[in-house]
């Protein structure tokens, strides 16, 4: 069987070009439908789906956002199943009675097409082919005078139930955060009792995680390998979302990871486990802005070089109508040889769409990183008028039109990276501690402290720099971020002297 599916996944694989593709058959030990290959989830052969997918003529287009879709009537845990395996087709294998032998599951196409009627009438012809073989090899393993929709007897059979299909949850190290397979005790490092982690410790045929390397209120950051590739991805989980939501996390995270640029991290892809959002990146091992700012101030050319190099990055962004809209310290990292990369960029807007996200009280400890760290916190402000508005982005970073409710553009972005270098220059957070209205009402009116009184020891035409990119009235900032960086580059002579 297991030379069946990859025979077929080579063929299919050459006749579509899918991101993924997937052969499961019925185990009549198990009453299951699983990939010898575990290149996709196992699927219980009497679940709604398995159901829906045997009454299946034709193969079944996978689009959860689609209200008139059967597969968007079933049970959240079958269209979990059909998020997590990132199938867009599904193809049904039926024996002469009708009923579900197994099926053909395939990913997006690598060029975005359709899935034509030509590509469907195909892929029927494959599946009739391969069934003749599964009722064969059906017959013969259970005689032929006994059905393979029947579960066999005895302690040989498996339990019906889907645990993650070989993707247990690991133990990890709530000290070092090593991540270790679910049965092991401590950890071999430090000899910590292990606990339950977030992940598994494989996602079979992707990634084995390795260790948490950081954490914040939108979720938890880990280590892993990608193990067709061998090499090493930086793996963030996002808060479980609807399944629904999850296809439009897949998608936008499909468009991130079409943007390529020097200074900024790619984005890999977008897994889920069990209804948890992953999203795949590059791993940056030098570091984070914030972990620099931490150790002490940024030199002035250094700052200048840093926002040069974000600058091209948003002209980037921004060419391809995408907005960062959470541009700060932690948001910036390196690689190991010292070159600044943005982070989390073509998610954010999804992730304030769904409305998901945490709400912070204006209570809150402005100081505490738990609150500011968030790249889709919602804050939710009274206003003058006892209705609410909701903000996407870190409140310290945000420009003055953001807290005012405007429509978002690109100015939004230069605002927040013109904060991060003064932060750089200043050495810790222009806008943190105190109360919170008052905190908004200074970002509100734009009162930013004056560069010459906090920083008397930088150069005068760094002061001028921020006097203009951070001027209360729009009209007088930078109105691009090719504007902004050619501000930056007129500064490198005066600082090299």
């Amino acid at each position: 069987m297991a030379e069946l599916g990859t025979l077929l996944c080579r063929e299919v694989d050459l006749a579509f070009h899918p991101e993924s593709v997937a052969l499961l058959s019925f185990d009549p030990r198990s009453g299951m439908l699983t990939d010898p290959k575990v290149r996709g989830r196992r699927l219980d052969a009497s679940s709604q789906l398995a159901t829906l997918i045997a009454s299946a003529s034709d193969p079944l287009a996978v689009d959860l956002e689609d209200s008139r879709s059967p597969l968007a009537k079933l049970p959240e845990p079958d269209r979990y199943w059909l998020v997590d395996n990132a199938f867009r087709l599904i193809v049904p294998i039926l024996a002469r009675d009708g009923s579900l032998l197994g099926l053909i599951g395939l990913g997006e196409k690598k060029s975005e097409l359709p899935f034509f009627k030509e590509d469907r009438q195909l892929l029927r012809a494959i599946a009739s082919g391969i069934a003749w073989v599964l009722e064969v090899e059906l017959s013969r393993s259970l005689g032929s005078s006994r059905s393979w929709q029947e579960p066999l007897e005895g302690p040989a059979s498996l339990p019906p139930s889907d645990p993650g299909a070989g993707a247990e949850i690991a133990k990890e190290c709530p000290n070092c955060g090593r991540l270790y397979a679910s049965y092991t005790i401590f950890c071999t490092s430090c000899s910590r009792r292990l606990e339950p982690s977030h992940v598994p410790f494989l996602l079979p045929s992707k990634f084995r995680f390795e260790r948490r390397i950081g954490t914040g209120g939108m979720g938890v950051v880990y280590r892993g390998v990608d193990l067709s590739l061998g090499r090493p991805v930086a793996v963030k989980t996002l808060r479980r979302v609807s399944p629904e939501d999850a296809m439009r996390l897949r998608r936008e995270a499909r468009t991130a990871a079409a943007v390529s640029h020097p200074h900024l991290a790619p984005v890999y892809g977008m897994e889920t486990w069990q209804g948890t959002p992953m999203l795949v990146m590059e791993l940056l091992e030098g570091g984070t802005l914030s972990q620099r700012i931490e150790k002490g101030k940024l030199a002035a050319a250094e700052t200048v070089e840093l926002g040069i190099s974000m600058a091209e990055a948003l002209e980037h962004l921004h060419a391809t109508d995408i907005l960062h809209r959470d541009i700060k310290p932690s948001n910036i990292g390196y690689t190991r040889d010292g070159t600044p990369k943005l982070m989390d960029f073509g998610i954010a807007r999804v992730m304030f769409d769904l409305r998901r996200d945490v709400e912070v009280s204006p209570a809150a400890n402005l100081d505490d990183d738990s609150v500011l760290l968030p790249p889709t916190s919602v804050w939710n402000l009274p206003t003058t008028v006892t209705m609410s508005k909701q903000l996407v982005g870190t409140l310290a970073y945000l420009s003055p039109e953001a807290l005012n409710g405007q429509p978002a553009d690109t100015s939004f972005d230069l605002w927040s990276l013109a904060i991060v270098l003064y932060e750089c220059l200043l050495g810790r957070k222009i806008f943190a501690g105190g109360d919170m209205q008052q905190l908004m009402s200074r970002i509100r009116n734009g009162r930013v402290p004056d560069f010459s009184q906090t920083c008397p020891e930088q150069d005068e035409l760094l002061g001028d720099f921020f006097r203009s990119a951070l001027h209360k009235t729009i009209t007088r900032r930078p109105a691009t971020a090719r504007e902004l960086k050619g501000r930056l580059v007129a500064l490198r002579p005066r600082l090299a002297t």
